[in-house]
Protein backbone atom coordinates (compact mmCIF):
# COMPACT_ATOMS: atom_id res chain seq x y z
CA UNK A 1 0.00 0.00 0.00
CA UNK A 2 0.87 3.49 -0.83
CA UNK A 3 1.43 5.94 1.45
CA UNK A 4 0.93 10.14 1.33
CA UNK A 5 5.16 9.68 2.23
CA UNK A 6 5.51 8.00 -0.91
CA UNK A 7 3.24 9.09 -3.80
CA UNK A 8 3.29 13.02 -2.04
CA UNK A 9 6.52 14.00 -4.32
CA UNK A 10 4.21 13.12 -7.71
CA UNK A 11 1.48 15.27 -6.85
CA UNK A 12 -0.54 12.03 -5.82
CA UNK A 13 -2.92 12.52 -3.25
CA UNK A 14 -3.61 9.43 -0.57
CA UNK A 15 -6.62 9.07 1.50
CA UNK A 16 -8.58 6.44 3.16
CA UNK A 17 -11.99 6.21 3.82
CA UNK A 18 -13.43 4.21 6.62
CA UNK A 19 -17.31 4.85 7.64
CA UNK A 20 -17.90 2.28 9.62
CA UNK A 21 -21.90 0.05 8.79
CA UNK A 22 -23.03 1.43 5.37
CA UNK A 23 -27.41 0.92 5.11
CA UNK A 24 -26.94 -1.96 2.12
CA UNK A 25 -29.06 -4.02 0.79
CA UNK A 26 -26.19 -6.81 1.55
CA UNK A 27 -25.75 -5.08 5.25
CA UNK A 28 -30.09 -5.81 5.33
CA UNK A 29 -29.92 -9.79 4.22
CA UNK A 30 -26.67 -10.61 6.40
CA UNK A 31 -29.09 -13.33 7.39
CA UNK A 32 -31.20 -11.47 10.36
CA UNK A 33 -35.26 -10.88 9.85
CA UNK A 34 -36.56 -7.97 9.10
CA UNK A 35 -37.71 -6.90 12.43
CA UNK A 36 -33.75 -8.06 14.24
CA UNK A 37 -32.21 -5.90 11.18
CA UNK A 38 -34.24 -2.81 12.18
CA UNK A 39 -33.71 -3.35 15.88
CA UNK A 40 -29.89 -3.48 15.32
CA UNK A 41 -29.84 -0.73 12.77
CA UNK A 42 -31.79 1.55 15.81
CA UNK A 43 -28.93 0.56 18.10
CA UNK A 44 -26.41 1.61 15.52
CA UNK A 45 -28.42 5.01 14.86
CA UNK A 46 -27.91 5.93 18.98
CA UNK A 47 -24.91 5.17 19.14
CA UNK A 48 -23.65 7.36 15.99
CA UNK A 49 -22.59 10.94 16.83
CA UNK A 50 -25.39 11.98 13.98
CA UNK A 51 -27.80 9.79 15.01
CA UNK A 52 -27.77 7.88 11.53
CA UNK A 53 -26.19 4.81 9.82
CA UNK A 54 -24.55 5.85 6.65
CA UNK A 55 -25.84 5.34 3.02
CA UNK A 56 -24.33 4.32 -0.25
CA UNK A 57 -24.63 8.12 -1.12
CA UNK A 58 -23.06 9.44 1.83
CA UNK A 59 -20.01 7.02 1.15
CA UNK A 60 -20.20 7.65 -2.78
CA UNK A 61 -20.59 11.80 -2.20
CA UNK A 62 -17.26 11.58 -0.09
CA UNK A 63 -15.37 9.35 -2.21
CA UNK A 64 -16.60 11.71 -4.99
CA UNK A 65 -15.21 14.90 -3.16
CA UNK A 66 -12.23 13.46 -2.22
CA UNK A 67 -11.13 12.58 -6.00
CA UNK A 68 -12.20 16.54 -7.24
CA UNK A 69 -10.13 19.44 -7.26
CA UNK A 70 -12.11 20.94 -4.33
CA UNK A 71 -9.85 18.83 -1.83
CA UNK A 72 -6.73 19.49 -3.42
CA UNK A 73 -5.23 20.03 0.20
CA UNK A 74 -6.64 16.87 1.88
CA UNK A 75 -3.85 14.44 2.17
CA UNK A 76 -3.50 11.37 4.37
CA UNK A 77 -0.95 10.51 7.02
CA UNK A 78 2.25 9.64 6.40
Amino acid sequence: MFTKCQLGPRRVRVNAVNPGPVKTELFRRGGMSNTDCEKMLKGIERSSLRGKVAGVEDVAELVIFLASDRASCINGNC
